[in-house]
């Protein structure tokens, strides 16, 4: 059987189409490399373009979207402790997502995990589309530098998704450790404290603040606790089926072949990436402006967060509601997460807090702290009224002073009222 010349194929004729030159090998390999990492890395899903090619694909490949990030401090004024290392995927969904100078960010671990939404089912079937849509579209052309171009791209973007996928289920491991222990009956010393909050005062490189009270046990999915790396040779590959057998070293192989497979996927992205390189720039000028045109609008996409709808989900257990803190200024923001004497001490030696001796400073921060307090009282008293159901409940709340200013939380006899009427508005 005699081959197809290629004049027989539908739009053969864009093979010799050139009017113009178009440097894509160029484009692909360095606009917007940086951003899009960053984008990859914060692990939010997006559903227009989670499974579409976009440009910087070699930032996958390097590991470079979950590289530790510097420029960030971390102040568990809790513990007393000070970190500059935070997790890749923290820092990188710190940038993308804060929206304010002053932040308060509320964790929040599910009571069941989410199941798969009908935007990823969308994201899939588009992905699906646009990625075969390029092979077709080569094809037709009989153009096989397009169809190798095409396919590099799909196994690249398979290949992003499987290792976003692992780095998120590393972070639903750790959401799900800390849902067991909350809902253990008999809890250890270990459990309470890993379900105790913690104060904790996150600074952005660019100077953005955001504060949160978090649960010990979930500290760790903000900070970067690294493996050792697995030395992968003849004699552990042939022993690692024998081990898989055994209880007791099954979990260390386990994660060993976690990360095999994490650096097989790797090694496939490479592969794409070199065939991509010399494929794209012998495709016909159509395919080059094709592939060009749909990675840049998958790029921009990525970017801006175009097709995020929900960007507090990071896997299916974890939610990272964000809000502006209500007072704008740092002072303002420091008071929020009332620190203690000791607390203060801490955050004076770290840098935070002036000297003792800058008397007026610290008038004002004692006039910041009570109407802070006094704020934060009344809005939980506005809470109580909205919640009261009985006349009983009603009448204690008439006794509670109407101005804020005059409330005192130090009496016993307000206090009292307090406890009993938020423990029947409860009931």
């Amino acid at each position: 059987m005699a081959p197809i010349p290629n004049s027989d194929f539908p739009i053969s004729r864009f093979l010799t189409w050139a009017p113009f030159r178009l440097d894509a090998l160029g484009l692909i390999t360095l606009l917007g490399a940086d951003e899009v990492a960053r984008a990859i890395g914060s692990l939010t899903r997006n559903a227009l373009t989670d499974y579409l090619p976009l440009f910087g694909a070699f930032k996958v490949a390097s590991n470079q979207i979950a590289s530790v990030e510097p420029g960030f401090a971390l102040y568990n004024l809790t513990d007393g402790i000070w970190v500059t290392e935070l997790a890749p995927w923290f820092t990188r969904w710190l940038h993308t997502n804060l929206e304010y100078d002053y932040n308060v960010l509320h964790w929040i671990v599910r009571e069941t995990p989410r199941d798969m939404p009908t935007r990823a089912w969308v994201s899939m079937l588009l992905g699906f589309a646009v990625n075969f849509g390029l092979v077709a579209l080569s094809g037709v052309q009989a153009d096989w530098y397009g169809v190798a171009n095409a396919c590099s791209m799909l196994i690249q973007v398979v290949s992003r998704a499987s290792i976003t996928a692992s780095y998120r289920a590393d972070i639903d491991t750790r959401a799900q450790n800390f849902h067991k222990k909350r809902i253990k009956q008999d809890k250890t010393p270990d459990d309470l404290d890993a379900l105790s909050g913690k104060k904790l005062l996150i600074v952005h490189p660019d100077g953005r603040l955001a504060i949160c009270h978090v649960p010990g046990g979930l500290i760790g999915s903000m900070l970067d606790i690294k493996q050792p790396r697995p030395v992968w040779n003849t004699t552990s590959l042939t022993n690692i089926i024998p081990a898989l057998m055994s209880k007791s070293r099954r979990r260390l192989y386990l994660r060993h072949w976690k990360q095999l497979k994490l650096l097989i996927l790797r090694a496939l992205a490479w592969l794409s990436f070199g065939v991509q390189l010399v494929a794209i720039g012998q495709a016909t000028l159509l395919t080059q402006m094709c592939t060009v045109a749909v990675m840049t609008i998958a790029s921009v996409g990525a970017i801006f967060n175009i097709g995020v709808q929900k960007r507090e989900e990071v896997g299916i257990w974890l939610l990272v509601h964000q809000c502006q803190a209500g007072a704008q200024g740092r002072t303002a923001t420091y008071v929020m997460l009332e620190p203690n004497e000791a607390e203060e001490e801490y955050m004076r030696d770290r840098g935070l807090l002036p000297d003792k001796r800058n008397v007026s400073w610290y008038d004002k921060w004692e006039v910041a702290k009570v109407q802070w307090l006094q704020g934060k009282t009344q809005a939980g008293l506005d809470d109580l009224v909205a919640e009261a159901k009985t006349e009983d409940q009603k009448e204690l709340l008439g006794l509670w002073p109407n101005n804020a200013a005059l409330l005192d939380l130090s009496r016993p006899e307000v206090a009292g009222k307090a406890s009993i009427l938020t423990k029947d508005s409860k009931a």
